[in-house]
């Protein structure tokens, strides 16, 4: 599990190893196209990638964990916040609706307004409870020794 730059590798990498039980993916970039003209940080994608719209329209898509997440078999939870600036919400539900309709087991927590890119670290404590408690439920759903 991870965010931010967190979520794309939690993403990366269980598009390219089937062998993970649980997902959970949280305010990543999943793509840099759609991220140039969403993000407050529209800067980031050059000095991440080296390129930028319009140029690098087909190299940003290569690099873009959605590009890859066809491959995911992996039960993942996707957490976003509906006032995340950094990642905006685009991101969370462009990889909950693939992997929806790829049959991948899912499911899409959203924060409501207010909340943010850092609702982890300082969320209302509510939320920040709430995510915990989901992220705690999805693993010990899918992590629970059968027997």
């Amino acid at each position: 599990m991870g965010g931010s730059y967190g979520g794309l590798s939690t993403v990366m990498i269980t598009s390219m190893d089937q062998s993970y039980r649980s997902g959970v993916a949280e305010r990543g970039v999943y793509n840099w196209v759609s991220m140039a003209g969403t993000s407050d940080i529209p800067f980031f994608i050059r000095l991440y990638l080296e390129t930028d719209m319009p140029d690098g329209v087909d190299e940003m898509w290569r690099a873009s964990a959605l590009a890859r997440a066809h491959s995911i078999v992996t039960p993942t939870l996707v957490i976003h916040s509906e006032t995340d600036y950094r990642c905006p919400i685009e991101q969370g539900q462009q990889l909950f609706s693939l992997l929806y309709k790829q049959g991948v087991e899912t499911e899409l927590l959203l924060f409501p307004s207010g909340e943010g890119h850092e609702l982890s670290r300082n969320g209302t404590p509510k939320h920040r409870v709430e995510r915990f408690e989901a992220i705690l439920a999805w693993h010990g759903e899918h992590l629970t020794p059968a027997g």
